[in-house]
């Protein structure tokens, strides 16, 4: 049962990042820069996700939302990417994500991130790290000790 639950959380969390590298994206495509600052709000956003999914506070936890909140910055950058090329090839949104591939999308965002768009990215992974880890009003995580005998 408890692996079931641990599944289940794990999907619900990356179905959280998925939603909001969409949003993100949605912001980025509205205005015209890349909407860096939104990973902030993500790294926020999927830190209390996963505490809400009753994942313990630790280490595993931390690297989780390390991981999450990597996989939404990658996600973004690359609908932004296929909002980018398909305004500038006269294609639908749809067609280009069909269309776009990873070396194309890893090639566009890597072009038009600056280093202040890194500078959002570092923080927000150095702050879901440490929400990851244990938030505000959070009771730290217990180790478990074997009893011997």
């Amino acid at each position: 049962m408890r692996f079931i639950n641990i599944l289940l959380g794990v999907i619900a969390a990356l179905l959280a990042a998925t939603a909001v590298g969409a949003i993100w994206s949605l912001f980025g495509l509205a205005g015209s820069g890349r909407a860096s600052w939104m990973a902030v709000p993500s790294a926020l956003t999927l830190a209390a996700v996963l505490r809400f999914n009753n994942h313990p506070p630790g280490l595993r936890r931390a690297v989780l939302c390390l991981l999450l909140l990597a996989l939404t910055i990658a996600y973004a950058n690359w609908l932004i990417a296929a909002g980018f090329i398909a305004a500038q090839m006269g294609l639908g949104l749809l067609d280009a994500i069909r269309i776009i591939g990873l070396d194309m999308a890893y090639a566009v965002a890597r072009a038009q991130n600056t280093m202040t768009d890194f500078s959002w990215y570092a923080a927000a992974l150095m702050l879901g790290f440490g929400l990851g880890w244990s938030q505000p009003g959070e009771a730290p995580a217990k180790a478990v000790r074997k009893k011997r005998g």
